[in-house]
């Protein structure tokens, strides 16, 4: 029974999808790191948040972060790491994906 309750636990964990990373640093990566979102900044300042897009296009994703900027968006880590921003992430241009990124996982919308 216990290996039954065990494998359904890792089918489900598999079909939420690929955790999130974060990576704070003071400068944006030449390379990209897939599932790693980029928190750019210094001195406890957050300015960007980038990723790559998780659509599979690989274009670079660049969020502002700053309070006085339009648009911008708010960056949490939950208690285990998990990165959270907030409102969703809507491409205009490109592969238009349009999607959440929710304690690490990204919610498709």
């Amino acid at each position: 029974m216990m290996y039954v309750a065990r494998r359904l636990l890792d089918w489900l964990k598999s079909r939420r999808g690929p955790r999130w990373h974060v990576r704070e640093v003071e400068d944006i990566p030449e390379a990209l790191t897939p599932l790693t979102v980029y928190v750019i900044g210094e001195r406890g300042q957050q300015w960007y948040a980038v990723m790559q897009c998780p659509c599979g296009c690989r274009d670079t994703l660049q969020l502002s972060l700053h309070a006085e900027a339009k648009p911008r968006w708010t960056f949490r880590r939950r208690w285990d790491g998990a990165p959270t921003l907030s409102p969703s992430i809507w491409r205009r241009v490109g592969c238009r994906s349009h999607f959440f990124l929710r304690a690490g996982r990204i919610c498709w919308v």
